[in-house]
């Protein structure tokens, strides 16, 4: 089985994962939206607005994992050894990449900008799970 194929599939299908976070050795979870670029690979974008709890939780510790969120189906990407930053990139690429895939967040970004925070999740390898005994791993 191709799992890398796998993998770039259910990145491009999957519109959200659950970000594990940890503050002071308290786990949190979030829901969130994401984009992926296959050219781009091993890094997840994501906005968010800056000076929230998720900011500051970031801030203190950039070490995260992901897991996207199944829609109606149980297979998932598994990332357990992220680096999460502020981007640093070209801004307007990444805008870009994010407009692309959810195109209602244009006025958004067009509107409220400048209170918003373009964050990048780095990552070499991911679990893809596509049911029992169909499980591998991709190296990025």
């Amino acid at each position: 089985m191709d799992f890398l194929k796998e993998f770039n599939r259910l990145m491009e299908e999957s519109k959200n994962i659950a970000l594990a976070t940890s503050k002071d050795n308290l786990p949190n979870v979030r829901i969130l939206s994401y984009s992926y670029d296959a050219q781009d690979k091993g890094v997840v974008y994501f906005l968010t607005f800056k000076g929230t709890q998720k900011t500051f939780e970031l801030e203190e510790n950039n070490k995260v994992s992901f897991t996207t969120i199944p829609d109606g189906t149980s297979e998932v990407i598994r990332v357990a050894d992220a680096i999460v930053s502020k981007c640093e990139g070209d801004i307007d690429k990444i805008k870009s990449i994010i407009i692309k895939r959810f195109p209602e967040q244009e006025a958004l970004i067009s509107n409220s900008g400048h209170i918003l925070d373009f964050y990048e999740i780095k990552f070499n390898e991911a679990n893809v799970i596509l049911g029992p005994n169909k499980t591998g791993k991709v190296i990025l």
